[in-house]
C-alpha cells in the first residue's frame, strides 16, 4: 500500500497543462512535475482509445483514496471509453469524419515561426528566418573561395574532420580567415544586413555525398556562459544544394529548408533550445561538387 499511495500522491503532482501541449508557461516555477511519456488522454479522462498506446497510462488527474477505489475507477473508465468507442462509430458513420478537433481559440506560442527576411523584419527567439540573394553578386562563391582559403595556408593542416568524422571543417588555428577576402567579406556582409555582433565563426566544407552533419544544438543551448553572448546563429550554402533539417527536441519531428547556391537561413535562441538542425545525407549521383557553408554566430536585439 505504500508504493501504491506514493504513485498517486505522484499523479496529483503532474502539470496538466505540460501534459496536454508539451509546455507550460510557468517553466522551472511551475509548481507541478514536468514528466514526457504520459498518455494526455488517460491522464485527463482515465481512458484511451488509442490502440497499442505507446505512452505511459501509470498516472490520472484524479485521486484516488486507495488501491480498490483505483481499481474500480479503472473499470468504470474502460466501460466509459468502450461506450465512447461505440458512439464515436454510430457519429462518424452518421456525420462522416469531423475535420476540426477544436473550436478553443488557443494563445499557446508557435514552436517555430518561418519568416522571410529582410531589413525590416523583426527578431523572435522562435523565429526561422530565410534569406536569398544577399550574396548572388558574387559569383560563384564556392569555387573562389575553396581556391582562397587552400591558397591562405598549408591546405594539408587546413581541413579537419568534425563532429563524429561526418564531415570537415576549417581548422581555425590555421589563420585561414585573415587571409582570404572573400570570407572576411561575407562576415561583414552578414554583420551589417542583421545588425549581427558576430562572437564566433565556422566554415565547414561537405565535399561529397557522402558527408554529412547530424541532429545537435547549437554550444549557447547548453552553455551558459555562451548563451549571454549568442543568441542567433547564421548559416550561408555555397555550392550544391542540400537541406537543413530541423528536429524537435520532444516530439522528434521534423521541419526540413531547402538550401540552394548562396541560399542564407538563421534561427534564434529559443529554436536552438527546442530544435536540434543538421544537414541530411543525399542519394548517391546528386552531388555535383560540393558545398561549403559558413556559420556565425552571435547577438541580435529581438523581443
Amino acid at each position: 500500500m505504500q508504493n501504491t499511495n506514493h504513485l498517486l500522491r505522484e499523479k496529483h503532482k503532474l502539470c496538466k497543462y505540460y501534459i496536454k501541449f508539451g509546455k507550460c508557461r510557468e517553466g522551472e516555477k511551475c509548481s507541478f512535475e514536468h514528466k514526457d511519456n504520459v498518455c494526455c488522454n488517460y491522464f485527463l479522462s482515465g481512458g484511451c482509445d488509442v490502440y497499442d498506446c505507446q505512452m505511459s497510462h501509470q498516472y490520472t488527474i484524479r485521486r484516488f483514496d486507495n488501491e480498490r477505489s483505483n481499481e474500480r475507477s479503472n473499470e468504470r473508465s474502460n466501460e466509459r471509453s468502450n461506450e465512447r468507442k461505440e458512439m464515436k462509430g454510430k457519429e462518424r458513420k452518421r456525420l462522416g469524419k469531423k475535420n476540426t478537433e477544436s473550436f478553443v481559440p488557443s494563445n499557446e506560442p508557435s514552436d517555430m515561426t518561418v519568416k522571410l527576411f529582410n531589413k525590416d523584419t523583426a527578431y523572435n527567439t522562435r523565429d526561422v528566418i530565410l534569406c536569398q540573394n544577399l550574396f548572388s553578386d558574387m559569383g560563384d562563391v564556392y569555387s573562389l573561395l575553396l581556391k582562397e582559403v587552400n591558397q591562405a595556408t598549408d591546405s594539408s593542416k587546413l581541413w579537419k574532420l568534425w563532429h563524429g568524422d561526418s564531415h570537415y571543417i576549417a581548422d581555425d588555428k590555421q589563420s585561414f580567415k585573415e587571409k582570404s577576402p572573400l570570407f572576411t567579406e561575407i562576415i561583414r556582409r552578414i554583420s551589417s544586413y542583421f545588425n549581427m555582433d558576430i562572437k564566433a565563426t565556422r566554415l565547414n566544407w561537405y565535399q561529397d555525398e557522402k558527408e554529412w552533419k547530424p541532429y545537435h544544438f547549437d554550444a549557447a543551448a547548453v552553455d551558459e556562459n555562451k548563451a549571454k553572448t549568442q543568441n542567433f546563429t547564421i548559416g550561408v550554402s555555397f555550392g550544391d544544394t542540400r537541406e537543413v533539417s530541423f528536429q524537435h527536441d520532444k516530439t522528434r519531428s521534423t521541419v526540413n529548408f531547402v538550401l540552394e547556391d548562396g541560399m542564407t537561413y538563421g534561427f534564434g535562441s529559443q529554436v536552438n533550445i527546442e530544435w536540434r538542425h543538421g544537414i541530411p545525407l543525399v542519394k548517391q549521383g546528386e552531388y555535383k561538387r560540393g558545398r561549403i557553408s559558413i556559420i556565425a554566430w552571435g547577438w541580435v536585439d529581438m523581443k
